[in-house]
């Protein structure tokens, strides 16, 4: 019998639109209401639901592939904590990620806002305000969402 472990995550939408509720990977309608984001303008929806995974088995993601473009919007650099930021910044057809003093990693797109790292696994959630532009940067990693605004 596989070990399930619950890791609850954050849903932010940053936008003026009326959507009230998510539909979560286990078609679980998700509620979001008004919230808060430090340093994004505009007002935001957040909601939270539980995914269920093996912890011992890894999990199998596949990169698709995106037009590099899409790719423009997202480089910049984010501020995981003061005086912390990771800069992202796009190659030829790639998305790469670097922490000032650590190796540059590559960045794989599962969809066109959502990005993976293999080794260590972790999650890039690219939010966007009302505008349309990116503002912010939802990184998960063992269980941990740490949010990171868009700063250049």
């Amino acid at each position: 019998m596989a070990v399930l472990r619950g890791l609850l995550a954050l849903l932010c939408v940053v936008s003026s639109a009326e959507s009230q509720s998510f539909k979560g990977q286990s078609s679980q309608r998700v509620a979001l209401t008004s919230c808060r984001l430090p340093g994004v303008d505009g007002e935001a929806r957040c909601g939270s639901y539980e995914v269920y995974e093996d912890r011992r088995a890894p999990i199998e993601r596949t990169a698709i592939k995106l037009d590099a473009k899409i790719y423009d919007a997202y480089a910049g650099e984010y501020e995981l904590a003061p005086g912390l930021a990771i800069g992202v910044l796009k190659e030829g057809e790639s998305l790469f990620g670097q922490v000032a003093g650590q190796p540059m990693f590559e960045l794989h797109p599962q969809s066109e806002v959502v990005f993976f790292l293999k080794e260590p696994p972790a999650l890039f959630l690219f939010i966007r305000n009302d505008k349309g532009q990116v503002a912010q940067m939802l990184t998960i990693q063992d269980g941990r969402v740490t949010a990171a605004k868009k700063i250049k």
